[in-house]
């Protein structure tokens, strides 16, 4: 679990970096553009224009597409980590125990099942009974847990609608 945190912290570190080269490219190409005056009387002076206007555009575009970028990777990262914590500490142990306890109901009901039809076992003289009883507690318990898990749901989800 510690290398899994680790890894997530390793590519929010990434993103940041690449925010942070990205801003910093975008404040480089931040150069001081010459401008055209509407008065030129000659064509060299006007194509040069031209040619100012063309560079100033490339360069509005390359800006426009870093932004777009920094923007995608501002998405990315977790800026409210408040959803982050309540599912740490509301709904995963309840989804862990939810887990544990159906997969221990389901084993107990293959043994169950091996064991009611083998010939070793005497039904009546067994515990047999007192197992599916368990079974069906265990059952209960789960149903239980999940109309819990349910709501916390319901509030991870408001949670999340009211970033």
């Amino acid at each position: 679990m510690a290398k899994k945190n680790h890894k997530k912290n390793t590519s929010k570190d990434n993103i940041f970096d690449e925010i942070t080269s990205n801003y910093n490219s975008f404040n480089k190409s931040n150069d001081t553009e010459n401008t055209c005056n509407e008065n030129t009387s000659t064509t060299e002076d006007t194509n040069s224009c031209n040619i100012d206007i063309d560079e100033a555009l490339n360069k509005a575009y390359t800006k426009i597409q870093t932004l777009n970028l920094l923007r995608d990777e501002l998405i990315r990262l977790e800026i409210n980590p408040k959803g982050r914590i309540y599912f740490d500490n509301n709904i995963f142990p309840l989804l862990t125990t939810l887990y544990q306890l159906s997969s221990t109901s389901v084993s107990l009901a293959n043994s169950i099942n091996v064991l009611s039809t083998s010939y070793l076992v005497n039904p009546k003289d067994s515990k047999l009974k007192d197992t599916i009883k368990l079974i069906y507690n265990i059952n209960k318990e789960c149903d239980d847990i999940y109309c819990v898990l349910k709501r916390k749901v319901e509030c991870l989800l408001d949670i999340s609608c009211n970033q």
